[in-house]
């Protein structure tokens, strides 16, 4: 026999494990392409109030920082307060270059 304390905790977190909490405020990674870093962009994220659309800058580093404001949980006993959700943009590299992007990136470095 299992513990109930192991088992309910899992049932009643529905968060996705890619999501943090630490008081009202949500912390979350997005992945963007090269191509949208480097040259700007737009990309969509899933907020508690549905979907978002972002501008991103040209040239945005992985790492960088945005916060959503008025984006995260509930503020506990204040009625209509809402914590922040900080997303980290995180750059993703491509994979499997064809030969003519291999080529074009090589007469880029030099």
């Amino acid at each position: 026999m299992v513990a109930p304390m192991v088992i309910c905790p899992s049932l009643f977190d529905h968060r996705p494990p890619k999501i943090q909490k630490e008081g009202s405020n949500l912390y979350a990674n997005v992945e963007l392409d090269l191509y949208t870093a480097l040259l700007g962009g737009e990309t969509t994220v899933d907020t508690l109030d549905g979907k978002v659309k972002l501008k991103v800058a040209p040239e945005t580093q992985s790492g960088t920082k945005v916060k959503l404001k008025g984006k995260g949980l509930p503020v506990y006993k204040k009625e209509n307060v809402f914590g922040d959700l900080y997303l980290s943009y995180q750059v993703k590299l491509p994979t499997q270059l064809s030969e003519q992007e291999k080529h074009c990136l090589t007469n880029w470095q030099k």
